[in-house]
Parts: C-alpha cells; sequence; structure tokens
C-alpha cells in the first residue's frame, strides 16, 4: 500500500474506519496498555455476570430438587428455570473471551463476539 511505503517498519492498526501507525515499540506499548484494559473491564464484567448467573442457576436448581411439589406450582403458574445450556453457553463465551485476551494477539480478540456486547455493570 502507499503508506506502508512510507513506513517500512511501522506497524498499522484499523479502528473504526481509521488507520493507525505506530512505531513496533509503540505499538508493543500500546498493545499491552489495550490487554490490560479489557482484562480489567470486559473480561472481568464477563467472569462476575456469568458466576453471579451459576451461583442464582444452582441455588434455584437445587431449591427446586429439594422443594418439589412447591417448585411445580410455581413453574405452573409462573416463570421456570432456564435450561442450564444458558449458563453453560455463557460460561463458553466467558473463555473464549478470557483466553483471547489473555494471548494478547489483536486478531484473536477482535474475533470474540463477546467484546461487542459487553457492557459495563450498572450500579
Amino acid at each position: 500500500s502507499l503508506m506502508h511505503s512510507f513506513t517500512p517498519n511501522a506497524t498499522h492498526a484499523k479502528q473504526r474506519g481509521r488507520t493507525y501507525v505506530f512505531t513496533k515499540k509503540e505499538f508493543a506499548s500500546f498493545n499491552n496498555e489495550m490487554v490490560s484494559t479489557l482484562k480489567r473491564t470486559a473480561v472481568l464484567a464477563a467472569q462476575q455476570r456469568i458466576d453471579a448467573a451459576r451461583i442464582c442457576w444452582d441455588s434455584f436448581h437445587d431449591l427446586n430438587k429439594d422443594q418439589y411439589v412447591i417448585s411445580w406450582f410455581t413453574s405452573a403458574m409462573g416463570p421456570k428455570l432456564p435450561s442450564e445450556s444458558l449458563i453453560k453457553s455463557g460460561e463458553q463465551a466467558y473463555e473464549a473471551l478470557k483466553t483471547a485476551v489473555h494471548s494478547g494477539e489483536r486478531s484473536k480478540i477482535n474475533s470474540v463476539n463477546a467484546i461487542q456486547s459487553t457492557k459495563p455493570i450498572q450500579r
């Protein structure tokens, strides 16, 4: 590309339609900062959410097994406990996100859909 001919020892990164040019040292610093930020935001938020979901699901599942008559009436009249596969899918998505971020490779990180939909925890 034309830009590459002017910056043969540079690293190019595209973000939201813009191309950024870094020296290798600048890119390493940028990448380390990005990974650190993702670990304390997206990865931590995903971990907290899936841990909470697992704890709630396990608690209600155990309660439903123990109190099966009450559980039957409750589920007949109101909400039902979702399938455990929903929780397992969330756990798998979290593991994929964590693995990609810990690899530090932008291509792996960008390929994880969970980052795109992770929003900060609202308090």
